[in-house]
């Protein structure tokens, strides 16, 4: 009688665990080249929003405006929301349109922010000796 309480019991877990759904792992999509020459992410706008909101009014802001303008929300952060339109869509356009929703507060590209890379002179004059 145990032995078949235990299979009864093996059986409705594995029905109820066919009954999941399964993640396939989808191929991750090409990576932008960004290069020092790069001013901006290609297809990619931040939006801010008003201050003082819950964080589930700024994602349904976020999504509002994102099906308003063809985009989706690849990230928030606050009252911050990333918008990604195609990679090749023109980016100061895409501001352009998002702005003259007149949803954000403020609206721009992402900019790309580069580190200075240390030159020789720089090392030089730091260390003091010649580096050749």
């Amino acid at each position: 009688m145990k032995l078949m309480r235990w299979f009864n019991l093996l059986l409705i877990v594995a029905l109820a665990l066919a009954f999941l759904p399964i993640h396939t792992a989808s191929a991750a999509p090409a990576a932008v080249e960004i290069d020092r020459n790069s001013l901006y992410v290609p297809g990619e706008v931040v939006v801010a929003f008003t201050d003082g909101l819950t964080s589930t009014a700024y994602g349904a802001q976020a999504n509002a405006l994102a099906g308003q303008v063809g985009a989706t929300v690849v990230a928030r952060y606050g009252n911050l929301a990333l918008l990604s339109f195609a990679e090749d869509a023109d980016v100061p356009a895409m501001v352009e349109k998002v702005a003259a929703t007149g949803k954000a507060t403020l609206v721009e590209p992402n900019y790309v922010s580069w580190i200075p890379e240390q030159g020789k002179e720089l090392a030089a004059s730091i260390s003091g000796t010649s580096i050749d």
